[in-house]
């Protein structure tokens, strides 16, 4: 049913919603909005978008509310357009063609009121005009005499404000408004924030009979005393609440007797809220709502004699009480009739000592605040006042002591609080958890941020390792407990590694602990409980770095011992080639070169080297020089019998031009074979390298790799590649005549 713009949405369903910019509504007609009539349409919300650049607003609401809404219940009008201070938005007669309407919502811009001509009766049960600064109460009362008399909750929050060209600002509400409710069924009332400066209607029980719930709040005025007597006369009245708005001409005296209820007496910082001429009022009012009533920085405190008492009467039925920020430091009274309070909010009074009177016959107390006191202060005076003050409220479920500057708590004065499950004690000076009872077993938060803990005992481990099966839950089954420990200056060291397994270990149900501060040495470091296991692991390696040192020395000195071993074999072996050359030297004459070239292998090569190289090798280069006498020297043919090996090899090295070295696995493994890579270093002969099969010139012996890495070497080819095998020979013998030539010559 939406036309082609797509400007409303879910035509026909009870969430209808249009939405429409101002910069284009001037061009919108209503009749182009819908393909169809609305008419099934109940729930209607029409939302105008912020649009700078346009600083009019005129939409054809009469146009539009023809189009056949007969079904409509709901009309929900937003201005989010807030430059829009000229000309009215809305005209309240165009609520007439919408004959079902029963909920008007009106938030933002100016509404039309003067000259209005009504020719239908309006039939609303809810008015919400929030947050339109342009209406003020006057034009609020001429709202509500439109509406109709089946008026019965209306929201005015945040009106009254437009003081941008002074026109104005706080007002006093009285009589004359309050009478304008005087033919509706008015149950709720609500103006928060609207600069109301003061509330002067004594007569307010009788045009408003029928109230159940008056919340002014947050206007920082004055409410006539009259006034406030006259809202105990309601006899439906269920919430009240004033918070923010100080009741005015009430003395400051210290006397905390109450009076009788005939008394004009009021004098009591806590009773008097509840001196009242009739008591009428206690059959209905569940919850009321006082707090910050007194500034404190401009009041003097007060303080209550010993033994006072507060006794409300018996059909008392208050289950919210209210009384944060009323600055009473002391309070040492007695409080009766509170049987049924559920919920009492005493926080940030700074009160530094109370009763334990105070709560003594609130059974079903369920949640108590007292955050932002001194409670501490009890604590060093009265340890035993404080430690029974909470004795008798078995039923308790959340406690708050965030803030009261608790440096430490009697082990016992949580014990009968076994239905508890949250309690508070965030920001204050705690050095440990021995306060922790094991009775808690329903405990399912547990706040100590920002406290002073360097650790958590191995009791109160165990004790919260026991919250995580509570009395409801069967054995093996864990629940969820939020435990927060942030701020805390906990040693993190390893000494301490119990803890911080307990924490790696349990953070699966401690929810809440997500990083810890730890304190290391003076500096403060966040953990992420994640990152726990890998500090603890730490710990380990410190522990065992001692033994693993001690296992690691004589390693190393094992490797320094086989390392200089070898360094000083190598010096022997170097030494004792001396030692053979010279004295080779001495008992021979200078020798004679014999052979063009020495041939040196493994003799486990012997196969390969005497049938498929030396002969070939010994003919190629007979050939090549034009000789028939041997021209390559071997062991196995050319060596002396009965004559020392190693003088043989100097000697037939000595006696060749240039060394020939057959390498393979077998070569690096030969002493022998290395001894004569040796010599030939020595002698500085020119060397001739072939390399049989795979090799890795850093697995051999260090006079082997020198040879290696100072001359160019060929690899042996198959013999089945003849090509190849053609190649090699000619690389070869091309080789050993380019470094013998010379020298024989």
């Amino acid at each position: 049913m939406c036309a082609a713009d797509c400007l409303c949405r879910d035509i026909g369903h009870n969430a209808t919603v249009c939405r429409f910019d101002t910069h284009d509504v001037d061009h919108i007609t209503a009749e182009v909005l819908f393909d169809s009539p609305a008419e099934y349409i109940r729930n209607l919300s029409l939302e105008f978008i912020s649009n700078e650049k346009n600083s009019s607003l005129k939409f054809p609401f009469k146009a539009f509310f023809l189009l056949g809404f007969r079904l409509l219940t709901v009309l929900y009008i937003i201005n989010d357009n807030q430059i829009l201070n000229d000309g009215a938005l809305f005209r309240m007669d165009e609520l007439q063609f919408l004959p079902q309407l029963s909920t008007f919502s009106f938030h933002g811009g100016k509404m039309e009121l003067a000259k209005i001509n009504m020719s239908v009766k309006l039939n609303l049960r809810y008015l919400d005009v929030s947050f339109s600064r342009h209406i003020t109460f006057d034009q609020l009362c001429n709202i509500v005499k439109i509406s109709g008399e089946a008026l019965e909750e209306v929201y005015a929050d945040s009106i009254n404000d437009y003081v941008s060209r002074g026109e104005f600002s706080q007002t006093n509400i009285n009589d004359s408004f309050f009478s304008c409710f005087k033919k509706t069924r008015l149950r709720v009332f609500r103006s928060q924030r609207s600069n109301i400066n003061q509330i002067s209607s004594p007569k307010i029980n009788l045009f408003v009979p029928f109230l159940e719930i008056i919340d002014v709040s947050h206007n920082f005025g004055d409410i006539d005393i009259l006034t406030y007597f006259g809202m105990f006369q309601l006899d439906k009245l269920r919430k009240l609440i004033i918070s923010d708005f100080p009741i005015i001409k009430r003395k400051q005296k210290q006397n905390c007797e109450i009076p009788t209820f005939r008394s004009t007496r009021y004098d009591n910082p806590f009773c008097r809220y509840f001196v009242l001429p009739s008591v009428r009022m206690f059959n209905s009012l569940e919850v009321s709502n006082f707090g910050a009533n007194i500034n404190c920085l401009t009041t003097n405190t007060f303080a209550c004699e010993h033994q006072s008492q507060c006794i409300f009467p018996k059909n008392t039925v208050l289950r919210e009480l209210y009384l944060d920020n009323i600055c009473i430091i002391r309070m040492d009274m007695h409080i009766s009739g509170l049987n049924r309070l559920e919920k009492l909010d005493f926080s940030s009074n700074q009160c530094e000592y109370m009763s334990s009177l105070v709560f003594f016959e609130m059974k079903s107390l369920k949640i108590l605040l007292l955050n932002g006191n001194l409670l501490s202060k009890m604590e060093e005076t009265d340890p035993e006042e404080l430690r029974i003050l909470f004795r008798e409220n078995s039923n308790l479920r959340y406690l708050n002591l965030s803030a009261n500057g608790f440096t430490r708590l009697h082990s016992d004065i949580f014990k009968t609080n076994r239905m508890l499950e949250s309690l508070d004690l965030s920001e204050n000076f705690l050095h440990n958890t021995n306060w922790l009872s094991g009775t808690l077993m329903q405990l399912r938060s547990l706040n100590l941020k920002g406290n002073r803990l360097k650790t958590i005992d191995s009791r109160t481990r165990d004790v919260i390792d026991k919250f995580g099966y509570g009395y409801k839950y069967s054995v093996g089954e864990m629940r969820g407990i939020q435990i927060n420990l942030a701020n805390n200056p906990i040693i993190c060291d390893c000494d301490q590694e119990d803890l911080l397994r307990w924490l790696s270990r349990t953070k699966r149900y401690l929810s809440n602990i997500k990083e810890i501060v730890c304190a290391d040495g003076g500096v403060f470091l966040y953990i992420y409980t994640d990152d726990i296991e890998s500090y603890v692991n730490s710990c380990n390696f410190t522990r065992y770095k001692g033994l693993i040192a001690l296992c690691i020395i004589p390693f190393i000195v094992a490797i320094c011992v086989v390392l200089y071993v070898r360094y000083y074999r190598n010096i022997l072996r170097i030494r004792r080639i001396r030692k053979h050359l010279n004295e080779f030297a001495q008992d021979n004459f200078p020798v004679l070169r014999r052979f063009l070239l020495y041939l040196a292998y493994s003799f486990s090569d012997s196969d390969i080297v005497l049938h498929n190289i030396y002969p070939e090798l010994e003919g190629r280069l007979q050939k090549e020089v034009g000789e028939k006498d041997n021209l390559v020297c071997i062991s196995d043919r050319d060596f002396d019998v009965g004559v020392s090996i190693s003088d043989e090899i100097i000697h037939a090295i000595a006696s060749s031009s240039a060394v020939l070295f057959i390498i393979s696995k077998e070569f690096a493994r030969s002493r022998w074979c290395e001894f004569e890579a040796e010599i030939a270093l020595y002698q500085e002969k020119p060397m001739i390298l072939v390399v049989l099969g795979d090799l890795k010139v850093r697995s051999l012996p260090s006079s082997l790799r020198k040879v290696c890495f100072k001359w160019t070497r060929l690899e042996w080819p198959s013999s089945e590649n003849q090509a190849k095998l053609e190649e090699f020979w000619n690389k070869l013998i091309k080789a050993i005549i380019k470094h013998t030539t010379s020298i024989r010559l």
